[in-house]
């Protein structure tokens, strides 16, 4: 097997034993894509982090994305709280 063969599909092999393509995205059918949708909310703990994340758009036209995320809670992110497979989110 040639070395760049063998370097492909050992980063394939990596990201499905992790479950999750944190560190990179590649696969033979989506190229240097996610193979995985993303996902559309984080663990309920989060709740409050997505509501905000909906509301960008609207706080930028509102001149208030600072103050919104000056305000947001300081929530714990250690693997207890925030798995693997949602750092993308």
């Amino acid at each position: 097997m040639i070395p760049s063969r063998r370097a492909f599909e050992s980063a394939v092999n990596l990201n499905q034993q992790l479950g999750h393509e944190n560190l990179g995205f590649v696969s033979a059918s989506f190229g240097f894509l996610p193979v995985q949708p993303p996902l559309l909310h984080l663990p309920d703990y989060y709740r409050e982090w997505d509501a905000i994340a909906a509301d960008l758009p609207d706080l930028f036209r509102r001149l208030k994305v600072r103050k919104t995320l000056d305000a947001i809670p300081k929530l714990e992110v250690d693997e207890t709280f925030l798995p693997d497979e949602y750092l993308l989110r």
